[in-house]
């Protein structure tokens, strides 16, 4: 469903209390995949230890993404991490 908005600039995917590990994958997929995307809001949407290494990825790969808002999402340390590490790379990459 995710790739159907493949030209959207932002996707509002918050408050998905049920997204789990493959809505993840396809939102990390998107990410990587499409050139428009800038802004994904997936506050309130639990990111689970072992999807947040496909949003990091997806972070790295990612050319047009400029926020990624994910506000109580209960991110806290190896997810923590991944995401910051992705973030302070492109930071100092210059994305």
């Amino acid at each position: 469903m995710i790739e159907y908005y493949e030209s959207a600039t932002h996707l509002n995917i918050s408050s998905n209390k049920h997204i789990g590990t493959r809505g993840w994958q396809a939102a990390a997929h998107m990410m990587r995949k499409t050139s428009s995307l800038q802004y994904l809001d997936a506050r309130n949407s639990p990111l689970l230890d072992h999807s947040a290494p496909f949003v990091a990825r997806a972070l790295r790969i990612s050319g047009s993404l400029t926020v990624l808002h994910l506000e109580n999402a209960g991110i806290s340390g190896r997810p923590l991490m991944l995401l910051g590490n992705e973030r302070k790379k492109k930071k100092h990459s210059g994305h």
